[in-house]
C-alpha cells in the first residue's frame, strides 16, 4: 500500500511517484518508478475494492497512497488467538525457564531477530549496560530467528530461539514487561497478546503500535532509543509499577476479545 516498501523509512514517495526511491540504488530506481506507474494503471481506484487495514495509522498510509487515494478503508485489529486469554501463573512460568522471581525480565518477539529494522542489536547493548550499571538482576528474553549473535553480546540476554505460536504464552507469562523497538509496524500484535497475559508493552513510536498502548496506562511509549534507556533503567530499579499497567491492559484486552 505504500507502494511497494513495507517500511517507507520517513519517505513520502508513494503519495505521488515513487521516484528517487532512497531505498534502492541509483541505476535500479527508475524500475521501481515504472513498476508504481503499472500499478496506478491497473484501474483500482473506483472499483468495488473493500480495503481493510489493522490500525488507523496504516489506514491513513493508504488512504495518501497514489494507488488509493479516495478508496474508503475500514479498520480491523488483528485478532488474538484465545490460548493467550488462559492467564497463566507467572511463578510458573519462571521456575519453568530457571528465572528467579526477583529478576526484571523484558522479552522481545520477532520473526526475525536479526532483521536490522527491529533493532533488537541496539537493545540488547543497551539493556546489557543497564544492567551493570544500576546492578539489578535484569534478563532480556529473545523469541524468533537469528537470535544466537546478541546472546553473544550480553550475559543478561538468552536466546529461546524459534517458537511455536501455542507455546509463546508460556514464555511471554514470565515476562514483567514486552519491549518493541521497530522503525516501523503497521500494527503490533505482540502488543495485544501481551495484553491478553497481562503483560504492559514498552515500545518507540512507529506508527501503529502507539493505538494499542495507552501511555502510563497499559505501558510506555517512548519517543526515541533515548528515552526508552531512561524508562528501562527506571524499570530495572523498580518494577513495581508494572503490574498495575499489565492489569489495565489485560482489562482492556477482555473488553476487545
Amino acid at each position: 500500500f505504500s507502494g511497494g516498501c513495507h517500511a517507507t523509512l520517513g519517505c513520502s514517495g508513494f503519495k505521488t511517484s515513487c521516484s528517487n526511491c532512497p531505498q534502492v540504488r541509483p541505476p535500479f530506481r527508475n524500475l521501481v518508478e515504472r513498476s508504481h506507474k503499472e500499478r496506478q494503471g491497473a484501474g483500482l481506484r473506483g472499483t468495488n475494492l473493500g480495503i481493510v487495514a489493522p490500525s488507523h495509522w496504516l489506514a491513513a498510509q493508504i488512504e495518501s497512497s497514489s494507488l488509493f487515494m479516495g478508496q474508503s478503508v475500514s479498520v480491523i485489529k488483528n485478532p488474538v488467538a484465545d490460548y493467550f486469554f488462559q492467564g497463566l501463573d507467572r511463578a510458573k512460568a519462571r521456575s519453568s525457564l530457571g528465572i528467579a522471581a526477583d529478576t526484571f525480565v523484558a522479552i522481545v518477539i520477532s520473526a526475525q531477530l536479526n532483521n536490522a529494522l527491529k533493532r533488537v542489536k541496539p537493545l540488547v547493548e543497551k539493556f546489557n549496560k543497564l544492567a551493570t550499571k544500576t546492578a539489578s538482576s535484569s534478563l532480556l528474553l529473545l523469541v524468533g530467528d537469528g537470535g544466537a549473535e546478541f546472546e553473544r553480546l550480553s550475559t543478561n540476554a538468552r536466546w529461546l530461539g524459534k517458537m511455536a505460536h501455542k507455546d509463546i504464552p508460556e514464555v511471554l507469562a514470565a515476562a514483567d514487561c514486552l519491549i518493541v523497538t521497530s522503525v516501523s509496524e503497521s500494527s503490533g500484535l505482540t502488543i495485544r497478546e501481551a495484553a491478553a497475559l497481562g503483560v504492559p508493552s514498552l515500545i518507540i513510536e512507529n506508527g501503529g503500535s502507539e493505538e494499542l498502548v495507552v501511555e502510563s496506562h497499559t505501558g510506555f511509549v517512548c519517543r526515541d532509543f533515548d528515552a526508552m534507556e531512561s524508562r528501562l533503567k527506571e524499570l530495572m530499579i523498580d518494577n513495581s509499577k508494572l503490574r498495575a499497567l499489565g492489569a489495565n491492559a489485560r482489562t482492556i484486552a477482555m473488553k476487545e476479545s
